[in-house]
Formats: C-alpha cells, sequence, structure tokens
C-alpha cells in the first residue's frame, strides 16, 4: 500500500498541511480492494478522516483550500 498512516504523517508534519493535495490520475477506474477497510487502495480521504492528529482546518486545507488556491478557483 502507497498510503499509511505513518507516511502520511511524515508528509504532512514535514511539508505542512498547507502543501499537501491529493488527487488521482484516472477518478474512477478503481484499484483493489483494501481487505482490511473494503475501500480502493487508491482511495485516501477516509484513511486522511482517521488520523486523529489532524486539525478540521488541517483537513479542510487538504480536501478543500489547496486546490482552490492552486487551480485559483473562488471560494464561495
Amino acid at each position: 500500500m502507497l498510503y499509511t498512516p505513518q507516511a502520511l504523517r511524515l508528509l504532512i508534519e514535514t511539508v505542512g498541511p498547507e502543501q499537501c493535495l491529493f488527487g488521482t490520475e484516472c477518478p474512477g477506474v478503481g484499484s483493489v480492494i483494501d481487505p482490511q477497510t473494503g475501500e480502493t487502495m487508491d482511495h485516501i480521504a477516509p484513511l486522511i478522516e482517521r488520523l486523529e492528529w489532524l486539525t478540521p482546518a488541517d483537513r479542510k486545507l487538504i480536501f478543500e483550500d489547496n486546490a482552490r488556491r492552486l487551480f485559483k478557483l473562488e471560494t464561495p
């Protein structure tokens, strides 16, 4: 598995949540099912949601604000 809680923690603590943005190169194609979670291996949103040490503001940066900033999208 590419994404683990330990790997995500290292990334986020190293560069900061304001520099993290996740996506997929081929949405909707799917991947191998993780037998522990029942989710596809490339579906990391639930994994990020389970990171207890992230604040709600950190999650908002990762899930929304960073993409809005990168793609110059207006905030509603």
